[in-house]
């Protein structure tokens, strides 16, 4: 995996470990930081607070700005996957994204950063649709209300 130490691109080697507890080891150089936490997307968050206070950013899918874990995603499993989010539309499967895959630097977010876009992401899910959904909509829409049509016309001649 490669990281951003003082402003400079460098390899690390990354191991993960699954025990009772999930567990990361990042060996930069001659430095070892470690973390461990109910699920991977736990650890990597507090491996990510070890590293900030070391000038240190880990280039991985799970460090991007919007990219995060649903609540079913770290109740349910080990949580080695996350959605990457786009504002106003809703998570979906095709978004999922391995957080160890690697990330490009400008891809790279601090964990404020993170949560911050994930609380405007939960605030702006909702407002848009995709295109295809808006169709999808407006047929469901017709067929509920030809149903309730045919339905009332029914009881009204009974």
């Amino acid at each position: 995996v490669s990281c951003i130490i003082n402003g400079v691109v460098d390899s690390a080697v990354l191991e993960l470990q699954e025990d009772n507890d999930c567990l990361i080891i990042l060996t930069v150089g001659n430095n070892t930081y470690s973390s461990g936490a109910e699920h991977f997307w736990g650890a990597l968050t507090e491996l990510r607070k070890q590293l900030e206070e070391h000038n240190i950013k880990l280039l991985c899918q799970g460090c991007c700005m919007n990219v995060y874990p649903s609540p079913m995603i770290l109740d349910m499993g080990d949580a080695r996957k996350a959605y990457k989010m786009k504002l106003g539309y809703p998570a979906k499967m095709e978004d999922l994204v391995f957080i160890f895959d690697p990330c490009d630097p400008e891809d790279y977010a601090s964990i404020e950063e993170q949560d911050r876009f994930y609380d405007e992401w939960k605030r702006t899910r909702k407002i848009l649709e995709e295109p295809n959904d808006s169709a999808k909509a407006d047929a469901n829409l017709k067929d509920e209300y030809e149903t309730k049509k045919n339905w009332f016309q029914f009881w009204k001649h009974k």
